[in-house]
């Protein structure tokens, strides 16, 4: 079941869903119009330093988790490892993430069950910090912000549920897991560790400055074409957009994400759907398919990495 998920094969197979996606989006807004729509490069490029900044903060979480954990390993090699999770981000549900296990195993010797709580409680708070940003949309779009505001409480019952035995037993049932947690006492007491309170409030802190460096990308992005919108009605329309994708179970939430951020561009900054459609393509390239290749280079390079000891 790994071998399948971590292979290119699966890689290209989601890459070939995500090509459909964004070819009907090309059909809505029309080829040669999309292709009129310029930016300076220089805000692409600050698109894609910021996105990669958010990266660096969030292994920065990363590697507390696994000294949490009692994990010993170098943040270099721990931020290689982190960096080559990102190319399993465009499966369901994130669940390919589970080779960030696999490769702290092989580097030092850490069982993937003693790991495996910090795939789970580092993506609950990346969601959880997203709705606490998409909250900043109350004044200007407060239904959406009140479905992110009950996307918070949910995912909090779902991360607190990590400190109760049962819920690692129902998560060590599923195909990819089952395979590889032989120690299910093991996986509930890192999960009661990282899902205290301190570590709950210091993951926060962590994330939610990083996923704001995106939601200012999307910003400039917008300057760039010369539309004058406010930051925090821009940093809402990303948090609320990548939750909704998230929470939609698909692979890297394409279609939910992609669609979201057509109708809040169209509807909060009144773009013409040609617009909306070219901005909710970029900003995709500079987020999902720029850390998928990071970490698709990044999983090449830890095959460097073992082979040098």
């Amino acid at each position: 079941m790994i071998e399948r998920l971590f292979s290119w094969k699966s890689i290209i197979y989601f890459t070939s869903i995500a090509m459909a996606v964004y070819l009907v989006l090309v059909v809505m807004g029309d080829l040669d119009s999309l292709l009129s729509i310029s930016v300076p490069f220089v805000f692409i490029a600050s698109f894609l330093f910021l996105a990669f900044a958010n990266y660096l903060l969030r292994a920065v979480k990363w590697h507390l988790y696994s000294r949490e954990l009692g994990v010993t390993i170098l943040f270099r090699r721990n931020l290689i490892v982190f960096l080559s999770g990102l190319s399993m981000t465009i499966t369901p549900v994130r669940m390919g993430e589970v080779l960030k296990c696999y490769l702290l195993k092989k580097f030092s010797g850490a069982r993937i069950s003693k790991t495996l709580p910090a795939v789970v409680v580092e993506r609950l708070t990346d969601i959880i910090s997203l709705c606490l940003l998409s909250l900043s949309g109350i004044f200007v779009a407060s239904n959406y912000a009140l479905m992110a505001a009950g996307f918070s409480m949910i995912v909090l019952l779902l991360l607190f549920a990590t400190r109760i035995e049962s819920f690692y037993t129902v998560l060590s049932k599923l195909p990819l897991i089952r395979r590889f947690v032989c120690r299910i006492s093991e996986v509930q007491e890192g999960g009661k560790l990282l899902s205290s309170r301190r570590m709950v409030l210091l993951s926060i802190l962590i994330t939610v400055p990083a996923w704001f460096l995106e939601g200012v990308g999307l910003w400039l992005l917008l300057r760039g074409l010369g539309i004058n919108a406010p930051l925090m009605t821009v940093v809402f329309i990303f948090s609320f957009s990548s939750v909704f994708g998230a929470l939609s179970m698909l692979p890297g939430g394409l279609g939910a994400a992609e669609a979201s951020f057509t109708v809040l561009l169209s509807q909060l900054l009144y773009l013409d759907l040609t617009t909306a459609i070219w901005v909710t393509i970029v900003t995709r390239l500079c987020t999902l398919w720029f850390g998928t290749g990071i970490g698709i280079v990044s999983l090449v390079a830890t095959e460097r990495l073992k082979k040098a000891g």
